[in-house]
């Protein structure tokens, strides 16, 4: 009996010099999670809240709740003597707490399909049903009569299982029959709750600290963000088979609201993990939440990247942290860019950084005039960066940076929006900034108290950060949109086209069904020189 102990899409259980055994121990258990998601829903993502887990159902609920199973394998010798007469019992040698939920895999050389293809995942859905039964306080006992033609060349039985209640213990496997009972080599497990399994830290907006354009007579108050390692309520707890690897995974645009960032962690960290962790990957991911901005439809973008310039020295900080003999890869979607934009300037070493879809102005890496957009052309607005414009913010780095666009995702017809129409920035009544271009170098940024065209009464606008959120416009696509760029880049990636497919997406990457992003996180692993398991396993 086995299961795919050392991650690399084999369950081997014989001795072969040309791979390895997978054979647990008490001190190097088989790890994985509780299937406490709520995975029933087939396209948009994840139930929320969470008000029914999936393993507290018989059945595999959906393609995207096969990613919360693995696979079991039971080789018999000499099977035909024992198909017609035998009992298969799985018992816990204590029997103390954990559960899992045991089905009969449909591909009978046991690969990981049902999470490749989504054909595969179906036919698992459709053929298996529900389960053959659960291993808890009392042991599970199936005639191998009832389990149908065998599978492994005709050797043994394929199965999956997810896990409804966790805990270490040791999985024994027995036959059984009037004649003779044979007992299999035992799998030493660890089955937890899936948050243990990979880090998060987030950081709060000081609540006294308020928005720029509400301090007036003087600068605005800058924040110092400090980084936490967030338990929510299941601390992290590194594997014994964690490698060097660190890959820090830096949350977009989140909603604003109760519960929003749990459920974040949930739906995006969490599926981040699995897929990443299916694929072979046991570094470890951190999932990096900084204090966004988003109440209702684009109301809080400019915030937000204000938000994100000022979170990225607690990025910086956090990144130093991490011993210097680890591989630390740093990667980001959508406005979780601005975050790692400003780190690089601040001089942010790793192995790479990794912008996915970038919600920043290209010319912010690539200062080349090619990549002006003609209706963006001889704006009135702060352009270089020592006016505080966007073109040639980072002027070097010493880490290799990757970008990935998508000139299909819809989202960045926003983006142009608010950088056309929502700059510089005003509020009827309020306030309104200004970019003067009749007023000294250093004074042109400004922040007037009153809508008033012939006002007076205003703030010079000092802070680059301040001007690049609510006054400057960007005269290039986005980075995720530009396919053109160089620079400071190294290659971009097309996720528009075969065999990422993105379309119209913007967070495919975990909205989308497992079995339709296994291109795009190989991709990732290969960015991260991280090897991975091939296809043809």
């Amino acid at each position: 009996m086995g299961v795919d102990w050392n991650g690399d899409g084999l369950i081997q259980l014989e001795h072969d010099p040309r791979i390895p055994l997978d054979a647990s121990t008490p001190t190097n258990p088989f790890t994985f999670w509780i299937n406490h998601d709520q995975d029933d829903i087939d396209t948009g993502g994840e139930t929320w809240p969470i008000l029914r887990p999936d393993a507290n159902t018989a059945v595999e609920d959906s393609l995207r709740d096969l990613e919360d199973f693995t696979r079991l394998v039971v080789e018999v010798d000499d099977l035909a003597q024992w198909r017609d007469t035998a009992v298969l019992e799985l018992s816990w040698r204590s029997g103390a707490s954990a559960q899992i939920n045991v089905f009969r895999a449909t591909d009978s050389s046991c690969s990981r399909s049902y999470l490749l293809d989504k054909g595969s995942g179906l036919a698992q859905l459709q053929l298996s049903g529900t389960a053959i039964g659960s291993i808890g306080s009392e042991s599970l006992r199936v005639p191998l009569a009832e389990l149908g033609a065998p599978d492994l060349d005709g050797n043994g039985y394929c199965f999956l299982f997810d896990v409804s209640n966790g805990g270490r213990d040791v999985l024994e496997a027995r036959l059984v029959d009037e004649h003779a009972s044979l007992a299999a080599r035992p799998v030493h497990v660890d089955l937890r709750h899936i948050k243990t399994m990979y880090q998060r830290t987030t950081m709060d907006w000081p609540e006294h600290v308020r928005s720029p354009w509400e301090y007036k007579e003087t600068d605005p108050e800058i924040p110092e963000l400090q980084w936490r390692n967030d338990p929510l309520g299941h601390p992290f707890e590194p594997g014994w088979q964690e490698t060097d690897d660190v890959v820090v995974w830096i949350y977009g645009w989140l909603k604003s609201g109760e519960g929003m960032y749990e459920m974040a962690t949930t739906q995006a960290g969490e599926t981040i993990f699995k897929r990443l962790w299916h694929r072979g990957f046991r570094g470890r991911l951190v999932f990096f939440h900084w204090p966004t901005v988003k109440p209702r439809l684009a109301y809080g973008l400019l915030e937000s990247e204000y938000r994100a310039y000022k979170a990225a020295p607690a990025l910086l900080d956090f990144v130093k942290t991490i011993p210097a003999s680890k591989r630390v890869h740093v990667t980001a979607h959508s406005l979780g860019c601005v975050v790692l934009t400003e780190a690089l300037k601040l001089g942010l070493e790793a192995e790479s950084a990794l912008l996915q879809v970038g919600a920043i102005p290209a010319a912010a890496f690539d200062t080349r005039d090619v990549l002006i957009l003609p209706d963006m052309a001889n704006l009135q607005t702060p352009v270089h960066a020592n006016e505080g414009g966007y073109r040639g913010y980072v002027q070097a780095t010493r880490t290799p940076v990757y970008t990935m666009y998508n000139y299909s995702d819809v989202t960045f017809f926003g983006w142009n929006i608010a950088q056309k129409q929502l700059k510089p920035t005003s509020k009827r009544g309020g306030y309104r900034y200004a970019w003067d271009v009749n007023a000294p170098p250093g004074e042109r940024a400004r922040l007037y108290y009153d809508t008033s065209l012939f006002s007076s009464d205003y703030r010079v606008v000092t802070d680059p950060h301040e001007i690049m959120a609510f006054i400057a416009k960007s005269d290039t696509h986005a980075l995720g949109a530009e396919t053109r760029v160089s620079g400071l880049v190294r290659h971009v990636f097309d996720l528009a086209r075969s065999p990422f497919d993105f379309h119209k997406g913007h967070v495919v990457g975990w909205t989308r069904q497992v079995q339709e992003t296994t291109a795009f996180y190989n991709l990732l692993l290969d960015v991260w020189n991280i090897t991975y398991i091939s296809e043809l396993l």
